[in-house]
């Protein structure tokens, strides 16, 4: 189930709970805002890379402005989670190289 927040902007369910994502596309408004703000990537570059409208672009990044604190902290959330993942997943090739090369 998805909801429709703002012109091209839904919440809609996901495993780690809704999202705001461009509506009928499935892009994370966090995907557009890292490509814009830590990528540098210009709107129209992000619009045509990922078969989206300025206006779906525009909207994500309007969307990240008025609801900053919620981004930031599903940003948070995510980044623990991964780290999670890793502490209980470790990984085979780092171990193989661990072990092949002694570090």
């Amino acid at each position: 189930m998805s909801t429709l927040t703002e012109p091209h902007i839904e919440l809609r369910a996901g495993p780690r709970g809704p999202r705001p994502r461009v509506s009928g596309k499935g892009v994370l408004v966090q995907a557009i805002v890292a490509w814009h703000l830590v990528l540098r990537m210009p709107p129209e570059e992000i619009a045509a890379n990922h078969d989206l409208t300025l206006s779906e672009v525009y909207s994500a990044l309007s969307y990240y402005y008025d609801h900053r604190e919620e981004i930031e902290r599903l940003n948070k959330e995510d980044d623990e989670y991964v780290e999670q993942m890793k502490r209980a997943n470790p990984s085979l090739l780092e171990e193989k190289l661990r072990q092949r090369f002694g570090h």
